[in-house]
């Protein structure tokens, strides 16, 4: 088989990241015989050009985000963060590479990369421990301080936790507006925008059975409406958090169910929901070499 093909029915190529410049220009990201490769397609997938590969390299590291640059004139020029921590850039359809730096990361582990559509595209990689850090064009990534507010008490179904200090896994920004949900330290926040404070949302779980995975927030009701993963149920919001009913029953019949690892409300049809599944023995940064599984269901 050729990749193409083995890209296609996700074959042995196990992908584990993908960002599109536009339905016919991505980049796909992935790992075979536990070597890492980068491809590129301008014919929405027909045909892919690989542009990098660990093996060629003789770097033992694995691919885990890639983002490409969204300015017309940059189309040959895509970031990834790697399993070591780093963040490297080419310019030239990979035939060269550059470090990217990252001011006092110390060498932190990327969870996330994107870009802020609601902030004149703004990139941004949030670090496990270091936080959130935003460039205005993906040379070189700067620090930005969040502020939090103060945890509070509710009554007894609803649940939050002392403390202020947040370890952020997920950053999701409101499709038209510049609210910004964080998915922090087993909590879920919102923020008005990045330079407000965020307030924590109250969710009826215990806090021992916390494990959100992703939220969506509606492209039309923005955070008034908002669809939450924790534990592979799905909580929703229509009233901004106030209260939140929930959906224990997603199921796919003739495949293997995995865990909800995103969550997409269609923008065209809001009542529509596409959840990616992951399989379970996937650990990002984990020693298996396995990637996201691609199953989607409505």
């Amino acid at each position: 088989k050729t990749w193409d093909q083995e890209i296609a029915n996700n074959d042995t190529f196990k992908i584990t990241d993908a960002s599109f410049l536009n339905e016919s220009n991505f980049y796909v990201a992935g790992t075979k015989n536990e070597v890492s490769y980068l491809y590129k397609t301008n014919d929405a997938g027909l045909t892919f050009t690989e542009i990098y590969n660990t093996l060629a390299s003789g770097k033992n590291i694995g691919i885990e985000q890639v983002l490409a640059d969204p300015r017309t004139d940059k189309s040959n020029s895509v970031i990834i963060t790697t399993t070591g921590g780093g963040v490297f850039r080419t310019d030239d359809a990979g035939a060269s590479w550059k470090n990217v730096p990252v001011e006092n990361s110390n060498g932190d582990q990327p969870v996330q990369m994107g870009i802020l559509s609601q902030y004149n595209n703004k990139f941004f990689i949030v670090f496990k421990n270091s936080g959130l850090y935003l460039s205005d064009n993906g040379d070189n990534f700067t620090k930005k301080a969040l502020g939090f507010a103060s945890d509070t008490n509710d009554d007894g179904y609803f649940f939050s936790s002392g403390g202020s200090s947040y370890k952020i896994d997920k950053l999701v920004q409101s499709p038209n507006t510049q609210e910004i949900v964080l998915i922090a330290s087993k909590k879920l926040l919102l923020g008005n925008n990045l330079d407000s404070t965020f307030q924590q949302f109250k969710i009826p779980v215990q806090p021992d059975k916390i494990n959100i995975t992703d939220v969506a927030i509606d492209p039309r009701e923005g955070a008034n409406r908002m669809l939450m993963s924790v534990d592979n149920s799905i909580f929703e919001t229509k009233n901004r958090g106030q209260s939140w009913s929930v959906d224990d029953k997603i199921k796919q019949s003739g495949i293997q169910y995995g865990n909800i690892g995103q969550i997409a409300i269609d923008p065209e049809d809001t009542r529509i929901t596409y959840l990616m599944l992951i399989d379970p023995s996937y650990k990002r940064g984990g020693s298996n070499g396995t990637g996201f599984g691609l199953n989607f269901g409505l």
